[in-house]
């Protein structure tokens, strides 16, 4: 502040104009410039009759404070870009299917509205992931959202649902069991079958409804590209199952779902943030928008 009074006595000559100019009383402005004059050690103005002017040092140090304010100024506009969602970075760690079925139109639409905002994306697909996991990229605080399916809730994150998955068995057009609109779990007993892999959504919970059932289930193959476990099931190497958002759906009848006691397998995905995060307002909006996105298609499927 004290170089902001100090420019304006020097561009207007007089401690009235400059105090009336920056709306503040002019012995505040004196005592400011007076102030700063004794931490720098050197006289800024001397007095010309009614008006001052700098002296020589004063021209020096008006020389390097003219390039601060002008920092200062920029630092001001971004903050207030910040404060508005008008820049920033929103980071969001998700898995592939997330992003294609809902995170994608969810960008195209923040983007619109906001242009200028940086979005970074870490998805983990079927290879290598760009971190340790989604949860953990949460968790430790490289990413400020996340999508996953929780198993419960958890005081550690918020959010909101954004869609539900399904398990699915993507069998060949010359199966029998094509046009079933389900499959029960106990019916998998004995089965030959081709999973994704070890710990991925679908398999941990057809693993899990599995043994509920009474048994393991019988893998054949298992694959992390969801191609792969259609094509090795077109074979005839063992039924396929996989979650719903890992292919676009099938153009004629949808493909049974893997279901427990008659209800289908499966559970909401969330977009997820910690719960103990403050969130920029690029975040809120980017959330803002997704939650209009999700209540969007609710609308459309009630209607």
């Amino acid at each position: 502040m004290q170089l902001r009074y100090f420019e304006a006595v020097a561009r207007l000559g007089t401690y009235v104009a400059a105090a009336a100019s920056l709306s503040v009383a002019q012995p505040a402005i004196w005592r400011q410039v007076h102030d700063l004059e004794q931490e720098l050690g050197v006289a800024l103005f001397e007095k010309v009759g009614r008006r001052v002017r700098l002296t020589i040092d004063g021209q020096t140090v008006l020389e390097r404070a003219s390039d601060t304010l002008a920092a200062i100024d920029r630092l001001d506009a971004t903050a207030a870009d910040l404060r508005s969602a008008r820049a920033g970075i929103v980071a969001i760690a998700c898995a592939g299917p997330h992003l294609r079925r809902f995170l994608a139109p969810v960008i195209g639409a923040f983007r619109q509205a906001h242009p200028d905002v940086v979005i970074r994306i870490r998805e983990y697909g079927s290879g290598p992931g760009p971190g340790q996991g989604i949860r953990e990229d949460l968790v430790g605080g490289i990413v400020d959202l996340a999508t996953g399916t929780p198993p419960g809730p958890d005081p550690n994150f918020e959010g909101f649902p954004i869609y539900e998955v399904r398990i699915i068995a993507p069998v060949p057009d010359d199966d029998p069991l094509r046009t079933a609109a389900s499959i029960e779990v106990e019916d998998l007993r004995d089965r030959p079958l081709v999973l994704s892999q070890v710990g991925s959504y679908s398999r941990s919970v057809l693993e899990a409804a599995c043994r509920r059932a009474g048994f393991e289930p019988r893998v054949a193959f298992d694959s992390a590209s969801p191609t792969s476990t259609m094509a090795l099931g077109a074979a005839g190497l063992g039924l396929p199952i996989f979650v719903d958002d890992a292919m676009p759906p099938p153009a004629g009848e949808p493909w049974p779902v893997i279901a427990e006691d008659g209800r289908p397998i499966g559970s909401p995905v969330s977009l997820l943030w910690r719960a103990d995060a403050t969130l920029s307002p690029a975040v809120r909006a980017f959330v803002d928008v997704a939650r209009e996105l999700v209540d969007q298609r609710q609308v459309s499927t009630s209607a």
